[in-house]
């Protein structure tokens, strides 16, 4: 079943990407008629990387949402797949520099120092891979050594 949701997925994003722009717009406010009235301001429900420089806990505690929760199962789940620590935070260290090279372009991508390192990394993507790499050592799953493949 997995198996084939993700070829569905797939040869969707296939159709995709041979629409026109007018017409991938179309498609998306027939699937969801709420996007015709739709602003930016709707969609970004808080500011982002507003005060970087003061972290307290309360603020560290108010950037924990679905999304953190998501972030972290997101790691877990890639953990199982990747079953490797280095190359896992190696991905995790990555993604933070690209989400910092692209939020010029989605303004839900510019966090502050502390979000990026503390929330981000360290918190959600290392418990994430800590949490996924002891899923693997319960469930006594084969591990890889990516870096000795030649």
């Amino acid at each position: 079943m997995p198996n084939g949701v993700s070829v569905l997925y797939f040869l969707v994003m296939v159709f995709v990407c041979f629409l026109s722009y007018e017409d991938a717009r179309r498609a998306l406010h027939f699937m969801y008629p709420d996007l015709h009235s739709m602003t930016i301001d709707e969609i970004l429900d808080k500011d982002y990387a507003v005060n970087c420089s003061e972290v307290t806990v309360a603020r560290l505690y108010a950037h924990l949402d679905g999304f953190a929760v998501a972030h972290l199962f997101g790691w877990v789940m890639k953990a199982v797949l990747l079953r490797h620590y280095g190359l896992a935070w190696l991905l995790s260290v990555n993604w933070e520099i690209t989400e910092l090279a692209f939020s010029h372009i989605l303004p839900n991508f510019r966090e502050c120092w502390w979000d990026i390192v503390l929330l981000d990394v360290l918190l959600c993507n290392g418990l994430g891979i800590y949490l996924g790499m002891q899923l693997c050592k319960w469930l006594e799953m084969r591990s890889y050594h990516w870096e000795s493949i030649r």
